[in-house]
């Protein structure tokens, strides 16, 4: 990859899902390319820091899953009431 793609990624940040996780695991290969480790252990450190982004992903969207269900749960119960011909 040239230096300005690397430059582009890196300096984006604050990226979430996928591109958050991909985003994690390319800065951490940046980083110990640079610092010339070997074939394996930059795979298994790039691994490593998507692990923590996907679980920080999926920590991030458990936090919203009760605000989503009590939202929900008012529009699923007038849904069913529309259908049974009772508003």
């Amino acid at each position: 990859m040239t230096g300005a793609a690397v430059r582009a990624i890196e300096s984006r940040g604050g990226a979430t899902g996928m591109a958050g996780i991909f985003e994690f695991g390319f800065r951490e290969f940046a980083r110990q390319r640079q610092s010339a480790s070997g074939g394996e252990q930059l795979l298994e450190g790039s691994r490593r820091a998507m692990r923590v982004a996907q679980l920080k992903e999926i920590d991030r969207l458990e936090q919203s899953l009760a605000t989503l269900a009590t939202v929900a749960a008012p529009v699923r119960t007038s849904g069913c009431l529309a259908l049974c011909g009772e508003s």
